[in-house]
């Protein structure tokens, strides 16, 4: 079963109300029912086919669940979140956005070290966090979630932090509204799009990674994958992957980089004429 191509069909359908930070009722309904079924769907799979390898159970929980279970959570957020807070006045409201921005906080202070854990790309404990084997042992105990041939001690977890990253832009753009400043946050389809080679796109954020451009260097390559897929409305599927591949060029293993190199230096050129 290839997951990474089913989840891959999944997010291109999602990815609109992903977007959209301002879904509404009716948005919001049909995109929880996207998740759930896609969940279900996964969940159908795990308990017809099973996994092969202890690698490919971990990869699972840890890569593919988290997907629709984080949209899940974070679109019932936001549907609790509007169905509580349409008929708050102004005052009111602001101080409700800013206390469901401090349980955010909170959450993060409390799940420190797991967030680290991930952030850093970790795995040394993997096998603790992401396999069913030790799944009594942990805080998955989610009622719906709580399946034991589908779940695992953290992988709840690990989809709640995801989806609170992704209510949190949510709030900040609320917050933003209500306050009458200009958006932090726009709707996805207003930004560039990229159209060159995936690939190309995987190389340059190895690049920059490596560089240490990012939060003084501490963003992980998954952080800053996620962002550019973001900003730039692509999949880029399993990076990790296409990067071991680019490590095994024959020629260049640097191929985009270098084109780039020589375009500027090409346009440099030309301009100083």
């Amino acid at each position: 079963m290839h997951f990474e191509s089913i989840n891959s069909k999944y997010s291109i359908d999602i990815e609109d109300y992903i977007n959209d930070l301002t879904l509404n009722p009716n948005s919001l309904a049909n995109a929880i029912s996207k998740s759930q079924n896609h969940l279900n769907f996964l969940r159908s799979q795990i308990k017809k086919v099973g996994f092969k390898s202890q690698e490919q159970e971990i990869h699972f929980f840890k890569h593919i669940k988290s997907t629709p279970l984080s949209h899940l959570i974070y679109f019932l957020k936001v549907q609790k979140f509007l169905q509580n807070s349409p008929l708050l006045l102004k005052e009111a409201k602001h101080k409700y956005i800013i206390r469901k921005i401090a349980s955010l906080n909170r959450f993060h202070r409390k799940h420190t070290a797991f967030i680290g854990y991930i952030k850093q790309e970790h795995t040394h404990l993997d096998s603790f966090y992401f396999t069913r084997a030790k799944a009594h042992l942990g805080l998955n105990n989610q009622g719906f979630f709580s399946d034991p041939e589908f779940s695992t001690s953290h992988d709840y977890l690990l989809a709640k932090y995801q989806a609170y990253l992704l209510f949190g832009r949510y709030l900040t753009h609320q917050l933003d509204v209500l306050e009458n400043r200009s958006p932090r946050f726009t709707a996805m389809g207003k930004q560039l799009k990229w159209t060159g080679q995936k690939v190309d796109l995987i190389e340059l954020i190895y690049a920059l990674h490596s560089s240490g451009v990012f939060d003084y260097g501490n963003a992980s390559v998954k952080k800053i994958a996620n962002h550019f897929q973001e900003q730039f409305q692509c999949d880029l599927r399993d990076y990790y992957r296409t990067y071991s591949e680019l490590r095994y060029r024959k020629k260049s293993r640097t191929k985009f980089l270098d084109q780039l190199s020589d375009k500027l230096q090409q346009k440099m050129d030309m301009d100083d004429l």
